[in-house]
């Protein structure tokens, strides 16, 4: 939402909503009004005070989406390529990431590594990746 003030008494409180994945410097010209009119030379703006908001760019979580789980191979299969089991992956949202690299982790979490004669591992081709590994 537009930056605003909302004034309760004498004081103002200052509210804005930044955008999705905005970041930058934006410069706020405040001026206060009341109703008593400019008769009689009368003034019934202040002079201006300046206020600047400056929203940081964030490093967003890097995302991708499986394709294809669970992978069932048979033992004894060999070399297995199971290409873009993994699609759209990207460095996170927004401008601020997309001179970002990303690399795939690949970890073992039930502990049967002895049933791979060539460990799983990711292989990217742009925003997918393929699981390659060997069985036997």
């Amino acid at each position: 939402a537009p930056p605003r003030i909302e004034i309760a008494g004498d004081e103002g409180t200052l509210r804005f909503t930044p955008g999705a994945h905005a970041f930058g410097i934006e410069v706020l010209r405040v001026t206060l009004v009341d109703d008593g009119g400019t008769a009689l030379a009368g003034q019934d703006t202040s002079e201006a005070i300046f206020l600047t908001i400056t929203v940081m760019s964030v490093n967003d979580a890097p995302a991708f989406t499986v394709m294809g789980s669970p992978v069932v191979v048979w033992e004894d299969a060999g070399t297995v390529v199971f290409p873009e089991v993994i699609v759209g992956a990207s460095a996170g949202g927004g401008v601020s990431e997309d001179e970002q690299r990303v690399t795939y982790t690949v970890t073992h979490e039930s502990g049967h590594v002895f049933i791979f004669t060539d460990a799983p591992r990711m292989v990217m081709n742009g925003s997918a990746g393929a699981l390659n590994f060997t069985v036997g």
